[in-house]
């Protein structure tokens, strides 16, 4: 085997002509518009979760009224200002803001520098402590720049971006109402706001600069975190260094409020059929929907969804809002508040809209502040990760789900809202809270169920009078359906399990002041539910109050998870989703169709639109046969790189090679933690399994290079030309039947040129013979012909299943008088 662009073999010349044979080689990710994993993760785009993209600035209103109607619609939204009227406005309450930075605006301020919990005062004796930090003024008594560890880079800039200073808007901006103008007011407008900065120019926070400035968040005495950020699609774990920081905060009292992320569902990819990615618009159906970006999969996090300002029947999730549940299915998010189209403060003292879950979580922050200050009223000896789950079980329970406004009927997924739409006067206001019994959470995760399930439900009462409740399991058993059209393309959304059932215990219950009840549900799928799909619901606890009604949304997977064929079917098969699952060579060329000049002549003949469709259609014509290397340095086909995509995140991944005997002579690389394929938000594709941010180091750590280890020398050699198989071995987080799957490619080794073994040119007309003993040549196959300066690519008229033949080519009669 050989390759472009050189000359080899037995090469019969005619004056002034020369034939070159073009061997097997597949078409590499040559044209400009397409990007290879490396260039993808290069240009990736930053992962705060605002919608705008980071070089277009947020769309500036000079529209006041409009501004302030969209302001004041998110705040009715959440029913905030029944709480503000209550004397809950944030007084006495500390936010931290982990993002950005903030800089300096007119509506950052407090009403009465008094009831500040941190006075100057105390932010110098805490500067003087830690020996960094600045203070700035009542309203932010501390800021600190992690990314570049200094104190005078703290506010936002144009480096950095003013997306904290969006998100410190909606959490706490104080604006005042003057003559009609605009003005910002926050969900907590009295609350205090820590300014710890952890972006800076490079597009991705650092995990230990956002741990190390959520421990000072704790130190500094914040109540509350804000986390409008995120990266990935991990499991819950405290080795992850962002989700043990989480967890320290919230075993410390500390409330942390995480945007979920905005890549929709798992199953909306990117295709030339579907325009609507990152949505609810999907291309196929995983058996995990979850899009949740670290640290949003932390247990003790909030996790944040995105609806819009709208009420009643015009009330909607935004399409972009993530949906869980995590890899091990987990319940996620949690919760859900108003996140598009919202209105905020802006650069230099200006006011803005903008959407994403990372104007939802600040929503949230600023709420958790509110009724943790109701709950610091009310139960002053709750303390430590106690006094955070009331407050997360309150919003919780407080919430209402919403119904799909695009299925009338139907109520909109757990794993999308979450517990529904925050009403935080509700949730302040709570005499009762419904939890897990087995968790004490305010979500019932069931993960991978069999057709009957029992779970349990506390209901505790915090006041003084019997609470009495209606048993309520009319909303579920549900699953998620779609239908598709004739590109794949389908809405997802629930629908009732025909057959299923959850029965309570109870149909009513009292619980008696200071007292707990125990509720038993039994959840029966009965004989016609689907396996491997989703089962889902809501459970109200209705009181004659209807701003006591308790809600806790329940969430498991009917089957196995495990069966889900994890890496996707490669390109030439049936039931690709992915459209990858081939090799590509170190010029990201895709090995098996044919060589690199060929196929790009073949591609670029004809009009843009056809060598679009042309490119489109590349991965389909890989021959599985035809998939070789030739490792043989000259830094052309001498790697085999896997383009697989995963479609679940995964514990663990090994790829390996193996003989002809299927015995292993080399593992290439093993990784931990890797993620699912997603579309990631802004990108011109969808992300490959070496784009996981476990593989960032090293995201070339899959490629074989054709060697393996020679006990003889002691030393890594080229293994001896023949047949190989490329073998990844995939681990799942979850338990069950294909908890291990293999994913094998053939790969040929082939350092053997092809030959011409005859050549003849008479009156015009040059004939080829050639035969090649390796690998060989598929219908693209082609040669170089050179007259002169002039080169012209000339089929083999090869049907790809002979290593031998002869071609014909005519000269034109330019080119015949220049020979």
């Amino acid at each position: 085997m050989k390759h472009i662009f050189k000359s080899f073999g037995e090469t019969k010349r005619h004056p002034f002509i020369i034939a070159t044979l073009l061997a097997i080689s597949t078409i590499g990710l040559f044209m400009t518009t397409e990007m290879t994993a490396t260039q993808a993760q290069s240009i990736k785009q930053p992962t705060t979760f605002s919608q705008h993209k980071p070089a277009k600035k947020p769309t500036k209103t000079n529209q006041t009224t409009s501004f302030n109607q969209q302001r004041q619609a998110a705040l009715t939204r959440g029913n905030v200002p029944t709480l503000w009227s209550q004397g809950y406005q944030g007084q006495g309450m500390v936010i931290a803001v982990i993002d950005s930075g903030i800089q300096n605006h007119p509506d950052l301020g407090l009403s009465n520098n008094q009831t500040a919990k941190i006075s100057k005062a105390d932010a110098q004796q805490l500067i003087a402590q830690k020996g960094y930090g600045k203070y700035i003024s009542p309203k932010i008594p501390f800021a600190y720049d992690y990314v570049n560890n200094n104190n005078d880079d703290t506010a936002a800039d144009s480096t950095s971006g003013f997306h904290g200073e969006e998100v410190g808007g909606v959490a706490a901006a104080n604006g005042v109402e003057t003559n009609q103008a605009k003005y910002m007011k926050g969900v907590a407008p009295q609350a205090q706001l820590l300014n710890l900065k952890v972006f800076g120019g490079f597009a991705d926070e650092i995990p230990n600069d956002v741990a190390r400035a959520i421990h000072d968040a704790v130190d500094l005495g914040a109540d509350v975190i804000n986390l409008s950020l995120g990266l990935a699609q991990p499991h819950q774990s405290l080795t992850d260094e962002e989700q043990a920081a989480v967890k320290y905060a919230t075993d410390h009292g500390v409330f942390v409020s995480v945007a979920g992320s905005n890549y929709g569902h798992a199953g909306s990819l990117e295709t030339n059929a579907n325009d609507l990615s990152d949505s609810t618009t999907t291309t196929y159906e995983p058996a995990n929907s979850g899009t949740i970006a670290d640290p949003g999969v932390a247990n003790s996090a909030m996790t944040v969804g995105s609806a819009n300002t709208k009420t009643g029947s015009k009330s909607a999730m935004s399409s972009f809002s993530a949906w869980g549940p995590t890899p091990e299915f987990a319940f996620k998010p949690d919760i859900t508040a108003p996140g598009d189209h919202i209105a905020t403060i802006d650069e230099n003292k200006t006011y803005t809209f903008d959407s994403g879950t990372s104007f939802a979580s600040p929503y949230i922050a600023g709420s958790a502040a509110l009724v943790l200050q109701r709950v610091h009223k009310d139960q002053p000896n709750l303390k430590g990760a106690a006094l955070v789950n009331a407050a997360k079980v309150a919003l919780m329970n407080a919430s209402q789900p919403m119904n799909n406004s695009q299925f009338p009927g139907e109520i909109v997924s757990p794993r999308l809202q979450g517990a529904g739409v925050v009403n935080v006067a509700n949730a302040a206001n709570l005499n009762a809270a419904a939890t897990d019994a087995a968790t004490g959470s305010g979500a019932v995760a069931l993960r991978q169920i069999g057709q009957i399930t029992n779970f349990s439900l506390n209901v505790t009462n915090h006041v003084a009078i019997p609470q009495t409740y209606r048993v309520d399991t009319t909303t579920g058993p549900d699953t998620e359906t779609r239908k598709a059209d004739k590109n794949g393309i389908g809405v997802v959304h629930d629908v009732k399990i025909n057959g299923a059932s959850l029965t309570a215990s109870l149909p009513t219950i009292t619980v008696d002041p200071g007292k707990t009840v125990k509720l038993d549900f039994k959840l029966d799928l009965g004989s016609q539910a689907a396996r491997n799909k989703i089962a889902e619901g809501y459970i109200s606890l209705v009181n004659s109050d209807a701003k006591q009604n308790l809600t806790i949304p329940y969430m498991g997977y009917y089957g196995d998870a495990t069966t889900e064929q994890i890496i996707d079917q490669p390109a030439n098969q049936t039931g690709s989703d992915f459209g990858g699952g081939y090799m590509i060579d170190n010029h990201n060329t895709p090995l098996g169709v044919s060589d690199r000049t060929s196929l790009a002549s073949y591609i670029n003949a004809g009009s843009p639109e056809t060598a679009s469709n042309r490119w489109d259609a590349t991965p389909g014509k890989v021959d599985d046969d035809k998939i070789a290397i030739s490792p043989n340095g000259d830094g052309k086909m001498d790697v085999a790189n896997p383009y697989v995509f995963a479609k679940q995140s995964l514990a663990k991944v090994q790829a390996a090679i193996l003989n002809s005997k299927g015995q292993v002579i080399r593992v290439i690389d093993q990784e931990t933690n890797t993620d699912k394929s997603i579309h990631d938000l802004g990108s011109d594709a969808n992300n490959d399994l070496a784009l996981s941010v476990s593989m960032r180091p090293n995201p070339t750590a899959l490629t074989w290079n054709g060697q393996a280890y020679d006990r003889a020398t002691g030393k890594m050699k080229v293994v001896p030309d023949g047949r190989y198989q490329y073998r990844i071995e995939t681990t799942n987080f979850n338990d069950g039947a294909d908890k291990v799957q293999d994913w094998t490619l053939p790969v040929q080794v082939d350092t053997k040129a092809p030959k011409i073994v005859k050549a003849t040119y008479h009156r015009g007309r040059l004939t080829v013979g050639y035969r090649d003993s390796g690998v060989g040549f598929t219908k693209l196959s082609a040669m170089a012909v050179k007259v002169g300066k002039k080169v012209a690519g000339v089929s083999l008229n090869n049907s790809g299943r002979q290593n031998q033949g002869i071609t014909h080519y005519t000269l034109s009669k330019k080119l015949s008088k220049i020979s």
